[in-house]
């Protein structure tokens, strides 16, 4: 419908986004007309590694979180909304990587959204033959009119007692945060990169390695005025 006589125009403000990286309320500012959010999980960490008196392991790759996504009018959004971001998997020594968190954004006038961390990535004994250790599997969105999965880990692998050292960790779904590198040489492994970036698998021989820590979630919130 074309324009009537008497109608007026009135222009949209400047845009202002906020990224919230510590679970608590948002504040709604005064006279917005509505706001887009996008909320990430925490990403999986790495795999550690289990030492043997010979060979080598390297454990399998957090997976990467996923992501929900939504506008909101400005009468869905309360005076305060409840944030909750997801903290990164933790790397554990000789033993399987940790998920990483939920995050969401839970306005009492209007829908819920979350995003669910990546798993951790299995843990690998050294061995002088061959092995695999599993990566993590990806976290999804919930609620969202957008919702997205985060990339698997990939598996840890040795072939003939020498580490493949090729895989990553998963990355956070729409390129939130990269998933984290192989390693060169024996250690814990990489962590993952913001938002939600999965971890990489630990490298080891006679001693127990850490998997590398998953990246913690995040909500961002554009506020259209």
């Amino acid at each position: 419908m074309g324009q009537l006589a008497g109608d007026r125009i009135i222009a949209p403000g400047d845009p202002n986004l906020q990224i919230i990286t510590a679970t608590g309320d948002w504040t709604r500012p005064a006279g917005i007309r509505g706001a887009w959010v996008r909320v990430v999980g925490g990403g999986g960490a790495g795999g550690g590694c289990i030492g043997a008196g010979s060979g080598q392991s390297e454990g399998g790759y957090g997976a990467g979180a996923g992501v929900s996504e939504r506008f909101y009018l400005a009468s869905e959004l309360d005076a305060t909304v409840p944030c909750v971001i997801g903290a990164g998997g933790t790397g554990v020594s000789g033993a399987a990587g940790n998920s990483g968190g939920t995050s969401s954004f839970d306005p009492a006038s209007g829908p819920a959204i979350s995003a669910t961390g990546g798993t951790g990535g299995a843990a690998m004994t050294s061995t002088t033959g061959n092995g695999v250790a599993n990566g993590g599997t990806q976290g999804v969105g919930v609620g969202g009119t957008v919702n997205i999965s985060g990339a698997a880990g990939g598996k840890g692998r040795v072939l003939a007692g020498q580490p493949v050292l090729t895989s990553v960790g998963g990355a956070a779904a729409e390129g939130m945060g990269g998933g984290a590198r192989s390693l060169t040489a024996a250690g814990t492994g990489i962590a993952g990169q913001n938002y939600g970036g999965g971890g990489g698998g630990a490298y080891g021989t006679t001693t127990n390695q850490t998997g590398g820590a998953g990246a913690p979630g995040a909500v961002l919130i554009l506020t259209v005025f």
